[in-house]
């Protein structure tokens, strides 16, 4: 247990390290290592595996950055970071209390990546269709906004693409004479 300690990793992360160091892939591993980590915990256990032993940042270490981007200090506790890193509880009861973006950028600093490294595909596509619409909206109406795209969630692309979408529509009343009939797609969020 202390060369595990030593390491910050559990006796099981150790354990299947040494498997896979003898050519035994075990199941939880073995989409880390064929190929892109999709869960939280395969990314951030992949990242730490690409650092070197002395520079892998502790558990305690990775919420404190959380908590320093968030500026609280007990946002999150080592011991949440270690359940996201192990997968030992749902990614899901974390961000009830951590405002995903926040733990996103936190991690992301502590591994020098990008914060959308640790979004779901689902979320990255759904991020860029955001910024799609946004620029095509832009474009189409004319206006000239300079835009970066980090630091924009998707909600607030999404809520920027609906505010355009109702003052085109309010122009276009204006022009007709007649009442807008609403955003073009209901907003973001909405079921």
């Amino acid at each position: 247990m202390a060369l595990a300690d030593r390491y910050g990793v559990t006796l099981e992360e150790l354990r299947a390290a040494e498997d896979r160091s003898f050519g035994v892939e075990t199941a939880s591993a073995a989409s880390t290592v064929r190929g892109t980590p999709t869960t939280l915990a395969e990314k951030i256990t992949q990242l730490l595996e690409h650092l070197p032993a002395d520079d892998r940042p502790s558990d305690a270490a990775i919420a404190a950055a959380v908590c320093a981007k968030a500026g609280s200090a007990d946002l999150v506790r080592p011991s949440q970071i270690r359940d996201l890193r192990t997968g030992a509880k749902p990614v899901e009861d974390l961000l009830a209390q951590v405002p995903e973006q926040l733990l996103y950028e936190g991690l992301g600093e502590v591994f020098g990546v990008p914060p959308h490294t640790f979004q779901t595909d689902e979320e990255v596509v759904q991020q860029i269709m955001e910024t799609v619409r946004f620029l095509a909206n832009n474009r189409e109406n004319g206006v000239d906004l300079h835009l970066r795209g980090e630091g924009l969630s998707t909600g607030m692309l999404a809520a920027l693409n609906d505010l355009v979408e109702q003052v085109r529509a309010e122009e276009q009343s204006k022009s007709t004479g007649r009442r807008p009939s609403g955003p073009a797609r209901p907003p973001s969020g909405s079921a």
